[in-house]
């Protein structure tokens, strides 16, 4: 927001982007999250050869993707498992509701995108998750009162 300040703009609230596995329970929730979850961030770390801190270092810009691989480095499953748990929504609907009011909170995000088919995630699976999380996530979450933004200090 310091940016838009500068430019003489209001301040506005983010957009946060996130993971989606809604299911009537948590064991499958948790189950297809760390299934799909893993195989999205394995293609992606092969696709853009994050692995490879060196080549991003030359180019410059990557700071955000190279400190990622370097943390991610020598991560094992379990690790892997727990930091896909920490850091997507999923769960029974209630616990999805629950995730994202305090990521609202947290955040003052505005607008959350999810994405609901990841890494080989069937069709009929995302489907069965959009409609769901369309009946009983959607209506209670829209509701969630605007929050006004948080602005920092300039620089």
């Amino acid at each position: 927001n310091t940016v838009r300040s500068d430019l003489g703009l209001e301040p506005v609230n983010p957009v946060v982007l996130n993971f989606v596995y809604v299911a009537e329970s948590e064991a499958e929730a948790e189950e297809g999250a760390v299934q799909y979850g893993q195989e999205y961030w394995t293609s992606t770390m092969l696709h853009y050869k994050w692995m490879d801190t060196a080549r991003y270092d030359k180019i410059g810009g990557y700071d955000f993707y190279t400190g990622l691989a370097k943390a991610l480095e020598g991560t094992k499953a379990e690790e892997s498992r727990a930091q896909i748990l920490r850091n997507n929504l999923w769960g029974t609907p209630d616990q999805v509701i629950e995730k994202i009011e305090a990521l609202h909170q947290a955040s003052t995000a505005s607008e959350i995108g999810a994405s609901f088919q990841y890494g080989s995630m069937p069709y009929e699976v995302a489907r069965k998750q959009i409609q769901l999380f369309g009946e009983k996530v959607l209506p209670v979450v829209q509701k969630f009162a605007d929050l006004p933004p948080r602005v920092h200090a300039s620089r």
